[in-house]
């Protein structure tokens, strides 16, 4: 880890558990703050980390830090509007809501305006999926797709906020749907900052927030993901709620290794209070090459540009194969398939034609190829050793 994201990591305990920072003005290598602050957009924690910069960050950029993170909090609360209006008209049609990720993982944070916003993600009961999706378009959300493109959800937008209508979560190859189902109907209701929503219970919100970070560590897991995790830890699951709730969905949905890594790597790096025991047995070294990827990826696979699709897409083919790859992108990217569906034997087809089209690898030299294929080598086998 060098010196950047050292110093990030020390904003970020200081923020969050109140560590003091060290005294940088004695390194031998000044710190290169405006690095720390491109780093901080990368992994979307730039506001989080924005009260705890030192007296001798430069002024101009700390007055650009400050501007930054001020645009945060105000989409934050403008988010959180939307929020409270989407909730009241499916109140007013008798369709139950809960948020996913977004409000219901900043409310564990010791300032959740801080927590850069994206999505507003709503799951629903399936049996009211389609009255959810009516309501929508009659009351003016834009659809942006349907779950003809994407069958988990539907998408809108309105007044520059996207909403994710969630028909069901869970992402391929792990199904948590009958806890979040069950969470449904067991839904509390939290408040933050003077809004209040229905959220999942402690359980279903927890698995929800995992199965987050198992989907993108494939193609790209921030910072912010795993923060968003850690706070949740630090909140619900001490001993007692592990060794008898949490640790047997964790082993049963294939999630158990990544949970108990990614706790043991926030207590080492990232300053959760050392007050639980039960990651104690994770791989060090395991701890320190997600970190790693975490770093070297950025929030969504952003540091990675361009170059992160033949990565995601070649590590995708080594764990699904190839021709289960080619077939699923095909049904998800060739739109005359979504308008006749004879067409799915040959969805495998289109997509080579696609990925020749787009012209991936001949815009890129033969180095920066080797290295992308390198990097889908070492990410797969980063995902093998977390049980993914």
């Amino acid at each position: 880890m060098d010196q950047t994201c050292q110093v990030l990591i020390d904003l970020l305990k200081k923020s969050l558990w109140g560590t003091e920072l060290p005294d940088y003005t004695t390194l031998e290598e000044p710190v290169d703050w405006k690095a720390v602050f491109t780093e901080a957009k990368h992994q979307s924690v730039a506001s989080l980390a924005y009260p705890a910069l030192p007296d001798d960050v430069p002024q101009d950029l700390r007055d650009k830090w400050e501007s930054y993170s001020d645009k945060l909090r105000v989409r934050y609360h403008h988010v959180l509007a939307a929020q409270d209006e989407l909730l009241d008209l499916l109140s007013r049609n008798n369709i139950p809501a809960v948020i996913l990720k977004g409000a219901a993982a900043a409310v564990y944070y010791p300032s959740p305006s801080r927590r850069s916003m994206g999505d507003i993600d709503f799951l629903v009961p399936q049996d009211l999926y389609d009255k959810a999706e009516d309501r929508l378009k009659a009351s003016g959300y834009k659809m942006v797709h349907d779950r003809s493109e994407t069958p988990r959800h539907s998408a809108f937008t309105m007044g520059g906020i996207n909403f994710e209508l969630h028909h069901h979560f869970s992402h391929d190859g792990i199904n948590i749907e009958e806890y979040l189902i069950d969470g449904l109907h067991h839904a509390v209701t939290e408040e933050s900052d003077g809004h209040q929503f229905r959220m999942l219970p402690s359980l279903s919100n927890g698995l929800v927030l995992l199965d987050h970070m198992r989907n993108h560590l494939a193609s790209g897991m921030g910072l912010r993901q795993v923060i968003d995790w850690m706070m949740y830890v630090d909140k619900v699951v001490n001993d007692d709620y592990w060794n008898n709730t949490l640790m047997a969905v964790a082993k049963e949905k294939e999630l158990y290794i990544l949970s108990v890594v990614a706790t043991k790597m926030c207590i080492q790096y990232l300053g959760l209070p050392n007050t639980i025991t039960w990651c104690k047995e994770a791989d060090d070294s395991l701890c320190t090459e997600l970190l790693n990827y975490i770093f070297s990826s950025g929030n969504f696979g952003r540091k990675k540009g361009d170059g992160g699709k033949i990565e995601t897409v070649t590590t995708a083919m080594r764990r699904e194969g190839i021709f289960h790859r080619l077939q699923r992108a095909g049904e998800h990217n060739w739109k005359a398939y979504k308008k006749h569906h004879w067409l799915k034997p040959f969805c495998w087809f289109y997509q080579i034609f696609r990925y020749a089209r787009q012209g991936i690898e001949s815009r890129r030299n033969a180095a920066q190829l080797k290295s992308n294929l390198t990097a889908s080598k070492e990410r797969t086998e980063l995902l093998n050793k977390l049980g993914i």
